[in-house]
């Protein structure tokens, strides 16, 4: 067992046993849980668990919220309960047919690179990898405002910045249990609905060119340096990899058509699947973290061509990979 141990077993307790779970999966920040009776938990004890934020969204269902440590999250808890979440022969019986919408973003969501990625040393590179992620996938992937920007969580210090109830709400709630201003704008800035719903960032000119009036909420800072005008005129920005991205997907029939298999999904850095359709086969390679790491991909990687990626000068060595921080890469052969 490891970080989350005692959560774990808080939480298997307060759900009544394992034996209570129907069904358990992990998307994004959260794990969901079904439970085959819902009278049998405790749903104060599964609020209460300290590190993790438990809420019921219906009868006989609830989700935690871990945040970006949901992977470790879920791989201590299967492994200590002995369930299994969602099998892999599951995902590749469904990415033979099913045509699912992907998207990191929404209004009610922190930006994404702001959430998973690095804002600051790696930003443009960690915008292009979870880019990466979601495009190459089977279905159809969305592009909320901004995030073809890198755009990023605004950062606000003071309650009077904010516009949504519910922050609103929490910001009152925490202050009403005893936490500090400090502690409480640190939640406000990684949770708020409000990181998503500031003006697009047009222009490094007055609120950012998105209009000549007020907006209803303050336009992020960074708009002097982050706006699509200035990423237009550069070739490497963010902006123009998402071009590359969706011309991808209509240039190579695998992307939009091909099969879904998840490779090593127990591995605690690397999120990578391949992509077979007719003759073609995708393996696409992304590293989720700031540190270097080396991968084995399973089978020999030299006779693919890299044909996207953050970095230049992919490093493949037989089957292994080096993974430089947020490095992904789009490998492409046709047999």
């Amino acid at each position: 067992m490891g970080k989350y141990a005692e959560d774990v077993k808080q939480l298997l307790t307060a759900v009544g046993g394992k034996e209570n779970i129907s069904a358990v999966s992990h998307c994004m920040t959260r794990m969901r849980f079904v439970l085959a009776d819902p009278k049998k938990a405790d749903e104060k004890a599964i609020e209460e668990i300290q590190r993790v934020k438990g809420t019921f969204t219906q009868a006989g269902q609830f989700q935690v919220i871990i945040g970006n440590d949901v992977a470790v999250f879920y791989n201590e808890f299967t492994a200590y309960s002995g369930i299994e979440g969602v099998s892999k022969d599951a995902v590749k019986a469904a990415a033979k047919t099913n045509q699912e919408p992907v998207f990191w973003c929404n209004h009610d969501q922190p930006r994404v690179v702001s959430r998973f990625g690095n804002e600051k040393k790696y930003w443009k590179e960690s915008a292009k990898m979870l880019g990466t992620v979601i495009h190459c996938m089977r279905g159809t992937p969305y592009i909320y405002q901004g995030e073809e920007l890198g755009m990023t969580n605004p950062g606000f210090t003071h309650i009077s910045q904010y516009r949504d109830v519910e922050s609103l709400n929490h910001f009152r709630i925490l202050q009403e249990k005893g936490i500090s201003e400090e502690a409480a704008y640190q939640i406000l800035s990684i949770h708020s609905r409000d990181n998503s719903r500031t003006p697009m960032q047009w222009t490094a000119g007055e609120q950012a060119g998105f209009t000549a009036g007020e907006p209803w909420i303050q336009v992020t800072d960074n708009h002097t340096w982050l706006n699509a005008e200035a990423e237009e005129a550069d070739a490497d920005s963010i902006l123009n990899y998402y071009k590359k991205l969706v011309r991808l997907r209509k240039e190579y029939e695998v992307i939009a058509c091909g099969d879904l298999e998840p490779l090593d999904v127990r591995n605690p850095s690397v999120l990578a699947y391949r992509r077979r359709w007719k003759e073609e086969e995708l393996l696409v390679i992304c590293n989720f973290y700031g540190k270097e790491v080396s991968w084995d991909c399973g089978q020999t990687a030299e006779d693919f061509a890299c044909i996207l990626g953050n970095y230049s000068g992919q490093q493949i060595s037989g089957s292994r990979v080096a993974l430089r921080p947020y490095e992904c890469m789009v490998l492409y052969k046709n047999k």
